[in-house]
């Protein structure tokens, strides 16, 4: 399977590469393309992997693709996920673009990464370090399960990372916004779960 990862450059997600440190042979993308040029890297591979900061219309290029697009993952690029059936989408509120894209894959929904973050989602008085070992811990997880099919992936993160839950009120938010977005054979909706 050829795995595509979109993964920006950014200091503030450098946790996420253990999502996919382990993967042979992936294509890695941090920057330096025009927004076509991704686009045809999705469609040259069979799994895509998305990271980083993002909104429900897509994944955040941080400044670091050509043509300064605010979106390097955007509306557009749903076309091209839209075959490929076992993608990871990591970024806060991936989980409002797959299901508005009828996108299948394992999906994050708002993701705490940051104590601006946790202030934001109403979790106040949490350190760093606290939710930089939940943020690792997941990633992990991901990355050791990165070979499963979603369906599993998902159901090993989340049986694993929930253990988490009991000792970090970050991870508990997080823990309740991961997703498995499967398709009905069919039927043109997606279901999240």
């Amino acid at each position: 399977m050829r795995t595509l990862v979109i993964h920006p450059d950014d200091r503030s997600t450098d946790f996420l590469k253990a999502v996919y440190k382990d993967i042979p042979d992936a294509t890695v993308i941090t920057g330096g393309l025009y927004q076509y040029e991704v686009d045809a890297e999705i469609m040259r591979h069979d799994r895509i992997i998305i990271l980083g900061h993002g909104t429900p219309s897509g994944l955040l290029s941080v400044g670091q693709f050509l043509g300064n697009p605010s979106h390097i993952v955007d509306d557009m690029s749903a076309k091209y996920l839209a075959d490929k059936k076992e993608n990871i989408y990591i970024w806060c509120y991936a989980s409002d673009y797959v299901k508005k894209h009828k996108l299948t894959g394992f999906a994050s929904g708002m993701f705490i990464s940051e104590v601006g973050e946790a202030n934001y989602c109403g979790i106040p008085h949490q350190t760093k370090k606290d939710i930089d070992i939940q943020c690792e811990y997941f990633c992990n997880l991901v990355g050791a399960a990165i070979n499963m099919p979603s369906k599993e992936l998902y159901k090993f993160v989340s049986q694993e990372f929930g253990e988490m839950t009991v000792h970090c009120k970050v991870a508990e938010y997080n823990h309740r916004r991961l997703y498995l977005a499967e398709r009905i054979i069919g039927e043109e909706k997606t279901i999240i779960k």
